[in-house]
């Protein structure tokens, strides 16, 4: 009985660590460290100017145009402020994972949130520069964060580079908050879905990933 307590317990510590959260400061709580950014960093928080971005806890500090919403995780907290580049595909996040499982599916994950009302941001996941789902757009609604997820599989790689990248191109608006990103084997979103069988992918086609939406109500 007692060998089997343990055994149980060894498990559920297993679980746990594979579902931990593989992305080094992912609330940005830490500050502007931990990942890379193609945007340029704006030393004394003005975001005024398009393609600079800045990790604060008050949009309107930033830019007076901007709403004042609370971050994600706490509503007090860090959060990254973008204002969005008229460049076409201009890396706005990224990050290098080094201790990925082979043939293991991944789950990349990120919380958004417009902070002006005209022309929402379009953004796309990307894994070592290519694609990953469909491109997601921030909501019209100014200040509600809505969580976006893919599902990746790992196949032989041990390392990639996780990516988010701006498609608008609009000067006029095109501003947002990032926070609470994830790249975990469990889905973050909860059970607002369910990984697709491999096999029937390979049957179609393509890969083995999926696109999936959840808000926060």
């Amino acid at each position: 009985h007692g060998r089997l307590v343990l055994v149980g317990a060894l498990l559920m510590l297993a679980g746990s660590a594979n579902a931990q959260n593989l992305f080094a400061n992912p609330d940005f709580e830490l500050g502007n460290t931990g990942f890379s950014s193609q945007y340029l960093y704006s030393g004394n928080g003005d975001l005024l100017t398009e393609g600079f971005y800045y990790v604060g806890t008050t949009p309107t500090t930033n830019n007076g145009n901007w709403t004042n919403i609370g971050d994600h995780t706490s509503g007090t907290g860090n959060m990254m402020l973008v204002n969005g580049s008229p460049v076409a595909n201009r890396v706005v996040w990224s990050q290098t994972v080094t201790n990925l499982s082979t043939n293991t599916d991944y789950y990349f994950s990120g919380w958004l949130a417009s902070i002006f009302a005209t022309n929402p941001a379009t953004l796309q996941f990307a894994v070592d520069g290519v694609p990953l789902g469909n491109t997601f757009n921030a909501s019209s609604v100014v200040g509600q964060w809505d969580q976006w997820t893919t599902l990746w599989n790992s196949a032989g790689n041990t390392s990639a580079t996780f990516s988010i990248i701006n498609q608008n191109t609009t000067l006029n608006g095109n501003d947002f908050a990032l926070d609470d990103l994830v790249l975990s084997t469990t889905n973050p979103g909860g059970n607002n879905t369910s990984a697709p069988e491999p096999g029937t992918l390979a049957l179609l086609g393509v890969p083995a990933l999926a696109f999936f939406r959840k808000r926060r109500g």
